[in-house]
């Protein structure tokens, strides 16, 4: 199913110019309303379920698997207590030519397996800036969690993973420790219908399960094999992430870093119309943190283990 996914992906990404608001595919469940199935199926990601371009159906007829088109929204989660010492899921902010960032989450504590020690991770959009040269970003201010309180400095990061990491001023201490969730050690893949959790600023802890996998986008910045999470509560806890999410770690059930949070995928309120909907999202998409064939996962594009 995933080869054939790749196959459409590449058909769909040749049609591209001439499909408005398509912006991916990937296999994973098959939704109802807003609840999950367990049917397994290739999904179409557009960005507006009631505008779906019309070419679609004739291209995805040769499929020989289900297909279903899903609404996600690929919105960057950049959106405040201080930590003492320095854990993961709480505010980071970057400074970058006297102007701060808006912020994100310290995700975790790595090893630098380049050159030794430890390190900060963080999403790249949330400390480093796609649009200026390494050598003007590298050695800029970390803050946890604003100007009263520089951590460290910018050390390296990869935009194809949206992953950065940084290095703690001598004297900070940290520990190797999330919020709400503990400690946590080695990497994994996350599979399809694995059961995970993350610790945002915005949102703190929340649980989902992986939802899709293999995620290829088209058109977007979105990391290639990402995959999503899908709050696996919808009636106690229909939101997974919002604005200030992006950075957070992906654990398993086994203490085990599988991912690092980049991007909203849908809205609450745009599948959920009754009532006062809470804002939020109910999915998010997540880079996978191990390497698979050609794709670089996290980790290893930034130099770091766990």
């Amino acid at each position: 199913m995933l080869a054939a996914k790749d196959v459409l992906a590449a058909l769909l990404g040749q049609a591209l110019p001439f499909l408005p608001g398509v912006v991916g595919v990937d296999v994973g469940f098959r939704q109802d309303g807003v609840e999950l199935t367990d049917e397994v199926v290739i999904r179409v990601l557009v960005t507006d379920e009631n505008n779906v371009p019309s070419q679609l159906e004739s291209l995805t007829a040769d499929t020989p698997f289900p297909v279903a088109v899903v609404q996600r929204d690929f919105t960057p989660l950049a959106d405040d207590a201080p930590y003492d010492p320095v854990i993961g899921g709480g505010t980071v902010k970057a400074e970058h030519g006297g102007f701060l960032s808006p912020g994100g989450t310290l995700g975790g504590i790595a090893n630098d397996a380049l050159f030794g020690g430890q390190v900060g991770v963080s999403c790249a959009h949330v400390i480093a800036s796609i649009t200026e040269p390494v050598n003007i970003l590298q050695g800029d201010p970390i803050y946890q969690p604003s100007l009263n309180r520089k951590i460290g400095r910018l050390y390296r990061w990869q935009d194809a993973t949206d992953t950065a990491v940084f290095k703690f001023d001598d004297g900070i201490a940290f520990d190797w420790a999330i919020a709400e969730i503990g400690a946590y050690s080695g990497m994994a893949r996350a599979k399809l219908g694995d059961s995970v959790q993350k610790r945002g600023k915005t949102t703190l802890r929340t649980t989902g399960r992986v939802s899709a996998v293999g995620l290829q986008p088209l058109g977007i910045g979105t990391p290639p094999n990402s995959f999503e999470i899908y709050t696996d509560d919808v009636a106690n806890q229909p939101i997974f992430v919002e604005r200030g999410d992006s950075g957070s770690l992906v654990v398993n059930l086994f203490g085990q870093v599988v991912g690092i949070l980049t991007q909203k995928g849908i809205e609450y309120s745009s599948i959920a119309t009754i009532g006062a909907p809470p804002p939020g999202a109910i999915s998010g998409f997540a880079t996978q943190m191990m390497t698979e064939g050609a794709v670089a996962g996290a980790a290893d594009s930034v130099g770091i283990s766990f």
